[in-house]
């Protein structure tokens, strides 16, 4: 198949998936007013040949000039300045190609990964054949690219070469091990000498893997929902898992954006089951089934944290998957989910505020709590400034 043909599919492939989009939004902004609005922004010759309200005839090229003239009324959004870029682009592509023009590797690729990527922004099924073009295309050069890298050198880069992503362990980490393993090894002093120092160890080691695999669990989704993993930090107050640059989760379908974010603690369940298992077949007060016993706590306390409903713990977007699929609606679930994060946090810092008066301890961590509820109003705010301000996508 010729490039230009190539190029000729991927079109199709954007009319089926865009035309259900153009659509709805334009019905959902201008109701049954909806096509005559549609005819007044098309060229002379686009409405002669555009059919009726009942049985309107569209093509990728009118659905595309639609989107980019009807921008700041109705498509702006729910759309973010990269996907009018990809607007762009794929205007340009179709002009060349209804012209016969000759379309280089390069220029087809751009085409499909332009296509591949408007249609996972708008959640359409067509994203997936999509995605499946360009990925049969930039075999080839994959394929070249890495037998040039495995000539050059065998030596992983950082991160490795398995993964493909950086893992950076950050100093308050590591401040955070050592300080539970002073603790741990203080309260450990009926014991002696090598047996206290591995224990004292235990409590650490566990939590830090644990952290690490909840962001593993982030990272393996990310992957098979096609999206680049640049790194996982790990810092004192957790962790988080970073995509490469223009990689957003938010432009995801609806699915994929929804088990990515459940990934991180579905794993910690899932560890904390097989943990369960283990302490059950371990012989009571034997170092396995304590150390069992550790981590089925440890993971079922990270699991049910970071499902609490609020951004920006996983729960804020577990929620917001939810109600996209039950609304259909990016906008709508992000207003719902945010506007009742936003009312937790107001609780919670209204409520340690009052509690702060508490001596010793309890004044600590009604302080904490204080503390995280200012970052989860902060973190609301900005996912809800984010749906007119989509500065996070170019």
């Amino acid at each position: 198949m010729t490039n230009h043909e190539l190029v000729g599919r991927a079109l199709e492939l954007l009319k089926q998936g865009l035309v259900p989009f153009v659509e709805r939004e334009l019905k959902n902004k201008h109701g049954q007013a909806w096509f005559e609005h549609t005819l007044s922004v098309l060229s002379e010759s686009q409405a002669r040949q555009f059919g009726t309200a009942d049985k309107p005839r569209w093509d990728v090229a009118t659905a595309l000039g639609v989107v980019w003239n009807e921008w700041d009324v109705v498509f702006r959004a729910s759309l973010g300045q990269a996907e009018r870029t990809h607007i762009r682009e794929l205007r340009d592509a179709r002009n060349r190609w209804a012209h016969q023009e000759p379309f280089s590797n390069d220029h087809a690729y751009r085409t499909i990964d332009s296509t591949a990527r408007l249609l996972t922004a708008i959640s359409a099924p067509e994203a997936s054949d999509a995605r499946k073009m360009k990925t049969n295309l930039q075999r080839p050069r994959f394929v070249e690219q890495t037998a040039q890298s495995a000539t050059r050198s065998s030596k992983p880069t950082k991160g490795t070469a398995a993964t493909s992503f950086e893992l950076k362990i950050g100093w308050s980490a590591w401040l955070g091990v050592a300080a539970l393993y002073v603790i741990s090894f203080r309260a450990l002093a009926h014991l002696d000498g090598g047996e206290r120092v591995l224990l004292a160890l235990t409590g650490p080691v566990i939590i830090l893997a644990s952290v690490l695999a909840h962001e593993l669990g982030h990272a393996f989704t990310m992957t098979i929902a096609g999206m680049k993993v640049q790194k996982i930090v790990l810092e004192i107050w957790g962790g988080y898992t970073q995509g490469a640059e223009g990689e957003n989760p938010f432009k995801l379908p609806t699915g994929k954006y929804f088990w990515t974010f459940f990934a991180g603690p579905g794993t910690n369940f899932l560890i904390a089951f097989i943990a369960f298992l283990v302490q059950r077949k371990a012989a009571p007060g034997s170092t396995p089934q304590v150390v069992s016993e550790v981590v089925v706590g440890l993971n079922l306390y990270l699991g049910a944290l970071n499902l609490i409903p609020v951004f920006p713990l996983d729960g804020g977007h577990v929620l917001r998957g939810i109600l996209m699929a039950m609304t259909g609606r990016r906008v709508l679930a992000t207003l719902i989910s945010a506007s009742l994060s936003i009312a937790l946090g107001a609780v919670g810092l209204i409520y340690s505020y009052d509690k702060l008066t508490t001596d010793g301890i309890s004044a600590l961590r009604w302080g904490l709590v204080g503390l995280f509820s200012v970052v989860v109003l902060f973190a609301s705010l900005q996912a809800l400034k984010n749906i007119f301000d989509r500065s996070a996508d170019r």
